[in-house]
């Protein structure tokens, strides 16, 4: 279980980032966090009283749907290097959600002439909470596949290596839940 919890700990380590560059408050940032736990404990029950047979199925499965949430919760973030500004056009910006300065629209919002003209785009449409139930999403499929792995992987361990070898592949499972975000 640590080991999961391990990866999805990333994302705990980057809210402050996330916070800022989507403009959420601290409490919808929270609950993105919380989806995981959420997802994790309504599961729980009905993947290890349901899913006893057949546990590389299952294993497999909440791998994928782990996947799966994990791809959606990155799509704000390459969704974002783009935004639309409020009279419709696509403006650039940079990680922080600003306009990139020397673009026409970061130079055309600089310029004092042309501040209130219909030709320029505005300041790019606030991100605030726009992007919210995507990573609500992405943390409840990622929670819901990480529960099979969770909850099936040590006891499906414990039924295909003998005792003594057993733990050294506790070892490895959880290491490697750990090391594989480091690794990209």
């Amino acid at each position: 279980s640590s080991g999961i919890n391990a990866e999805y700990g990333m994302i705990s380590v980057n809210l402050s980032t996330i916070e800022k560059r989507f403009e959420l408050s601290s409490t919808k940032s929270s609950f993105i966090i919380n989806a995981y736990d959420i997802s994790c404990a309504i599961t729980v029950m009905f993947i290890s009283h349901f899913c006893k047979n057949n546990k590389p199925k299952w294993i497999g499965i909440g791998i994928i749907i782990m996947g799966i949430g994990a791809l959606i919760f990155t799509i704000p973030h390459v969704a974002e290097t783009v935004t639309l500004t409020k009279d419709g056009t696509l403006a650039p910006i940079n990680q922080g959600g600003r306009l990139i300065p020397g673009s026409d629209s970061a130079i055309c919002s600089a310029s004092n002439d042309f501040t209130n003209s219909t030709d320029c785009p505005t300041e790019g449409v606030s991100s605030s909470s726009k992007w919210y139930f995507i990573f609500v999403i992405g943390a409840l499929l990622f929670g819901l596949g990480g529960t099979p792995i969770n909850t099936l992987g040590p006891p499906f361990l414990d039924e295909i290596f003998p005792p003594a070898k057993v733990t050294s592949f506790y070892g490895i499972m959880g290491s490697m839940s750990c090391l594989g975000p480091i690794f990209g």
